[in-house]
C-alpha cells in the first residue's frame, strides 16, 4: 500500500458583526505542497532513547516516532549497538496499521567514524583574567600588566 501525504496551513478567520450568527472564514496561508510519495520521504531525527532493540527518533518538527532495529535496512544492522542519545538516523515513515501511528521506516544508520564526525567538540573554558575589577568602592590588589602601566604614567 501506497501512501501518499501533502501538506495545508489554514487560517482561521471569525467575524462578530452578528453574534448569533458568527462568520468563519477558512483561508489557506501558504500553498499546498504538492504530492508526494511517502515511500520515497525521508528525513534525519536524533535518537532520543534506545533500549537493547527500540528506541524513540526526535523529529526535525519534534514530534517523536518509534524505531525498532528489525526497521533497520540489512547492511546498517550492525550498526544498531553504536547508537547513543542524540546520534543522527536516517529514514523514512510509515503508518503502523496496528497501532494507527507513525514510526520510523527504512531506517540506515551511521558508521562510528561518521558518528565521530558529527559529534560537536566542546568549547574550551575561558581562563580566568587577572585583574579583573573587583567591585564598586574596592580596589584591586591584582592588576593587568597592561592595566599597571596605564596607572603608572597617569
Amino acid at each position: 500500500m501506497h501512501h501518499q501525504i501533502s501538506y495545508s496551513a489554514f487560517q482561521l478567520r471569525t467575524s462578530n458583526t452578528n453574534p448569533n450568527q458568527p462568520r468563519v472564514d477558512i483561508a489557506h496561508i501558504f500553498p499546498m505542497s504538492e504530492p508526494e510519495d511517502l515511500a520515497a520521504y525521508r528525513e534525519t531525527s536524533e535518537i532520543s532513547e534506545k533500549t537493547h532493540d527500540y528506541g524513540f527518533l526526535k523529529r526535525p518538527c519534534v514530534d517523536e516516532l518509534f524505531v525498532h532495529v528489525g526497521d533497520v535496512i540489512e547492511g546498517y544492522k550492525d550498526r544498531w549497538n553504536l547508537l547513543e542519545i542524540g546520534s543522527p538516523v536516517y529514514h523514512g515513515v510509515r503508518l503502523d496499521e496496528a497501532t494507527k501511528k507513525w514510526r520510523a521506516d527504512y531506517v540506515e544508520l551511521y558508521s562510528h567514524s561518521e558518528l565521530l564526525s558529527f559529534k560537536v567538540e566542546p568549547e574550551p573554558e575561558p581562563t580566568p583574567r587577572t585583574g579583573a575589577y573587583p567591585g564598586p568602592g574596592k580596589q584591586s590588589e591584582d592588576i593587568s600588566p597592561a592595566r599597571a602601566g596605564q596607572e603608572s604614567s597617569s
